[in-house]
Formats: structure tokens, C-alpha cells, sequence
């Protein structure tokens, strides 16, 4: 008798301490998924690209250091506005989704192929016929655009494919769920800029050499 109650009370234990951990485990999931709702509730302007993309663009300007001050003038002038106008141009479309503006993913998708073309257009042009930029500084950043898209192009092409992929997929439930998902992938491109430009330095041996840009003499 004294075994059967012994045994007994083991498995009271057993099962109480099951119970336990299963409603611990329960808990801990609904916590979670209330977690996530409340993340996907978040406005995409509080999505991380914005906060990461300002921190890559400063850290351009005081960070972003070489021997050849011309050559460091010239690269940060293209990073930085490219980066800005990934903010610009992304801000605008996240605000257009957190008013229900773009209803599936077949609009989200062409607005976001309209937005990557305002972009690149953007980013091809921004010095041209620009007040800003003397004859000789639009020809160096002619120069140096032709060899930095050499890179650049392949990640901007991937960018377009990933996000079809994205839009096209029966994961993600929602158009503002796809839509961080994007702002992702951008923020995933705007650091791979960086190695581009690394990459094009590289590629840039006496073809700016006399030049001056921003009153620096590369």
C-alpha cells in the first residue's frame, strides 16, 4: 500500500510539473505572438532602415576615411546620396502603406518597381546639369558611377528579383508584413554599397588623377 501511494504521488508530481511546463510553454507563445502583433501594428516609418540607414550615413561622413582626400570626397558624395534618396523615395511608399493605400501584392509590387526606378534614375542623375557640381566634378563622378555600377548593378537587379519573391509569397499574410520585409532588403543593400565602393577604389587606378573635386585636388 505504502508503494502504491508513493507511486501515486510521483505521478501527481509528474503529471502536475507536465501541466506546469506545458502552460509555461503556452504562455510563453501567446506572449510572443502578442509580441509580433504588436510589432506588425508598429508604422513602417519606425521600421529599423530608417534609424540603420541614418547611422550607415553618418558613419560615411565621419568614418569613411582615405589617403587620397579627392578620392574620399568624391566616394562619399555618391554613397551618401544614394542612401538618401533610399530613404526619401522608401519613406514615401511606407507612408502610402500605413494608410491602406496599396491594396495587394500585385500593386505592391509596381509601386515598388516605380520606386527602384525613381532611384536608380535618381542616382544616375543627381549631379547632372546640377548647379552644385562644377563641369569638372560632374565628369569625375562620371567616371567613377561607371565603375561603381559595374558592382551596383548586380545587387540592384537582386534587390528587383527579391522582391517579387517577397510580394509573389503565400508566407507573409500581409501587404505591410512584405512591405518590412522590403525595407529589409533595402537596408540589407545599403550596406552591401559600402563593399561596392570598396570594390571600385580598387578599380581605380590614374583615372581621376589631376582632377578636383569639392576644391580637393585627387
Amino acid at each position: 500500500m505504502e508503494s502504491t501511494s508513493i507511486m501515486g504521488t510521483i505521478l501527481t508530481a509528474i503529471v502536475t510539473g507536465t501541466i506546469s511546463i506545458i502552460a509555461f510553454y503556452i504562455k510563453e507563445r501567446i506572449k510572443k505572438k502578442q509580441e509580433c502583433v504588436k510589432a506588425i501594428d508598429l508604422p513602417l516609418s519606425e521600421h529599423p532602415f530608417f534609424v540603420r540607414s541614418d547611422m550607415i550615413k553618418s558613419n560615411i561622413q565621419t568614418t569613411f576615411t582615405l589617403t587620397n582626400k579627392g578620392k574620399e570626397a568624391v566616394f562619399k558624395d555618391i554613397i551618401y546620396n544614394l542612401i538618401n534618396v533610399f530613404q526619401i523615395e522608401l519613406s514615401e511608399i511606407s507612408k502610402r502603406i500605413d494608410k491602406n493605400q496599396l491594396l495587394d501584392s500585385t500593386e505592391l509590387y509596381n509601386t515598388h518597381m516605380e520606386v527602384l526606378n525613381k532611384i536608380i534614375e535618381h542616382h544616375h542623375n543627381y549631379y547632372k546639369d546640377n548647379s552644385l557640381y562644377t563641369k569638372e566634378e560632374q565628369n569625375v563622378l562620371d567616371i567613377v558611377m561607371r565603375k561603381f555600377d559595374l558592382w551596383n548593378q548586380y545587387k540592384i537587379n537582386f534587390l528587383q528579383e527579391q522582391i517579387m519573391s517577397v510580394c509573389n509569397s503565400p508566407f507573409y499574410k500581409t501587404e505591410k508584413i512584405k512591405a518590412a520585409v522590403i525595407l529589409d532588403l533595402y537596408l540589407g543593400t545599403s550596406v552591401d554599397i559600402l563593399n561596392d565602393a570598396a570594390r571600385t577604389l580598387n578599380n581605380i587606378n590614374g583615372d581621376l588623377r589631376g582632377f578636383i573635386f569639392k576644391n580637393i585636388k585627387i
